[in-house]
């Protein structure tokens, strides 16, 4: 789960785009308001960002979490494809 915090308020040319479900391509920006977070499946659903054309630069928080169970030590290994 990807968790996007903006320390200013974001939108349009200045968010985050992303889709609401995985391959919907609906892409759509997070305009958010200073204080407030967003929470989305950044492992599913494509995001990007756009040129900012506007006057204010973004200021950003990233960062992901996942469950214990799911977590591999050996993370480059599980994601190698089977055949190499």
């Amino acid at each position: 789960v990807n968790f996007w915090l903006p320390l200013s308020r974001v939108g349009g040319a200045n968010a985050l785009w992303v889709e609401s479900e995985d391959g919907k391509a609906d892409f759509a920006p997070l305009d958010l308001a200073y204080g407030e977070c967003a929470r989305f499946y950044g492992n599913r659903c494509l995001h990007f960002t756009i040129p900012n054309t506007t006057e204010d630069t973004r200021i950003t928080l990233d960062f992901r979490a996942v469950a214990g169970s799911l977590y591999h030590n050996d993370w480059w290994a599980s994601r190698q494809r089977p055949d190499g």
